[in-house]
């Protein structure tokens, strides 16, 4: 289901495009919104890979070991195979929207102007004209 998005303003997805672009300008692709989060970088996985699963008092397989039982091969990451080029490019593109999505949250925060649209502030809702949006009258800054 598309946004809905008023006349005269546009979408979160917009603002982090118009950051994003500022902060990567050759990297920024506009699909980075689809990137997973929660994924490893291959140093992590390198790093990980052959430690052996944890065998706590509430771990899985922690009760008796029975000399007889094999453990299965470990197998990828739960979010896919860290050491395929697919999934790095799509780390690289988490990491890209996760950086735009903090820049805005503090240009946002700060009152500052990210394109054609400005934060609106108490005071200046205070001083708004009676013709305004009354969502904009009324709505608490945070």
């Amino acid at each position: 289901m598309p946004e809905f998005v008023p006349s005269g303003y546009f979408s979160i997805r917009e603002a982090l495009n118009f950051i994003g672009r500022r902060l990567f300008p050759s990297d920024w692709t506009g699909e980075e919104h689809r990137a997973r989060s929660g994924l490893i970088s291959q140093e992590e996985w390198l790093k990980i890979k052959d430690v052996p699963p944890a065998r706590g008092s509430d771990a899985p397989g922690s009760g008796p070991v029975r000399p007889a039982t094999r453990l299965a091969p470990r197998t990828p990451h739960p979010t896919g195979d860290p050491a395929s080029a697919a999934y790095q490019q799509e780390y690289r593109a988490s990491l890209r929207y996760a950086e735009a999505r903090d820049r805005l949250r503090v240009l946002l925060e700060g009152g500052e102007r990210i394109g054609p649209v400005t934060v609106v502030t108490d005071e200046a809702r205070r001083n708004l004209p009676p013709m305004a949006p009354l969502w904009t009258r009324t709505r608490p800054c945070r």
